[in-house]
């Protein structure tokens, strides 16, 4: 398949592991967390089955673009939101083709080789089509190539028989 990464902003620009980075599949684009994606998302975790399965708490949305920031500035998460490919304006990085997320948490105390991934299809729509699989698919060859992360693994709730 078909992957790319671009050096997508200005580098003078607040960065953590990814915020400069763009990585680009057959189905979808993984685009940094930035600021305009923050309303969308905020939509999205008001859904209260949506928070149960990411476990999840509902924020207010001044909550949510602190959180933004946060996740940005912190070295131990690497997130990008989820864009199809097919919707218009996913070349243009628009929040019309956000689909979801997915992330990596470097908290294994004993190892930077170590990560926990996660990923959400939150638009109904754009769910059983496989659009996850390939967004960890690229967010696990971007972390063995550019972070020598070597180790993945998942949590799921028992109850998230979709996954």
């Amino acid at each position: 398949g078909f992957l790319a990464f671009w050096s997508f902003f200005p580098p003078n620009l607040p960065m953590r592991l990814n915020y400069d980075i763009c990585v680009v599949g057959e189905r979808v684009v993984l685009a940094p967390y930035r600021p305009k994606y923050v309303p969308q998302y905020h939509e999205w975790m008001s859904d209260p089955e949506i928070r149960a399965q990411t476990a999840s708490e509902e924020l207010s949305l001044e909550e949510e673009y602190q959180m933004q920031q946060s996740w940005r500035d912190d070295d131990d998460k690497l997130t990008f939101i989820i864009l199809q490919r097919s919707v218009a304006g996913a070349d243009t990085f628009s929040t019309a083709a956000m689909v979801g997320d997915v992330n990596l948490f470097l908290n294994d105390p004993d190892s930077r080789q170590v990560a926990e991934a996660e990923v959400m299809v939150a638009e109904p729509c754009a769910r059983r089509k496989g659009l996850a699989t390939e967004a960890l698919v690229l967010m696990f060859r971007y972390a063995q190539r550019n972070l020598a992360i070597h180790r993945f693994y998942v949590k799921i709730g028992a109850a998230n028989t979709a996954s």
